[in-house]
């Protein structure tokens, strides 16, 4: 039957098959284990995300309540380094439309710790006072 469709329709086909893989829920813990390798401490609370899996490219929006200590593993955990300077110009996203538990002020005015893969990039953002995390992933 697909085979019979013409080019436009079928493409328009995968699209919505793949937004409605693509939307299919997780949990912000199942989030957590995936990108850091480790699963929630009982210190982890208020976790939330968001992840944008449409298009060429993905983002990931992680933001949570954490001590110090669970910051220390993650930033070990992903080989992560302080950043020396402060990120301006992400557009997008949270950024763009955001939320109440994503801190865009506080991001950007603040240096994260980082890393930069070949096509994968990494901000990890702490506020040591009021003990909130956030992390963005995303590809190129």
């Amino acid at each position: 039957m697909i085979n019979e469709m013409t080019k436009p329709t079928r493409f328009l086909i995968y699209i919505l098959i793949f937004h409605f893989i693509s939307c299919i829920p997780r949990s912000s813990g199942s989030y957590f284990k995936s990108f850091f390798g480790l699963s929630p401490t009982k210190d982890v609370k208020k976790l939330n995300s968001y992840a944008d899996e449409l298009g060429i490219d993905a983002s990931y929006w992680l933001a949570f309540e954490c001590e110090d200590s669970t910051v220390k593993k993650i930033v070990s955990a992903l080989q992560l380094k302080k950043d020396s300077a402060k990120i301006s110009g992400f557009i997008g996203g949270l950024n763009t439309n955001p939320t109440n538990w994503w801190d865009t002020s506080f991001i950007l005015h603040n240096n994260p710790y980082y890393k930069d893969e070949e096509r994968i990039i990494w901000r990890l953002w702490y506020d040591s006072i009021g003990k909130k995390a956030y992390l963005l992933s995303f590809d190129l």
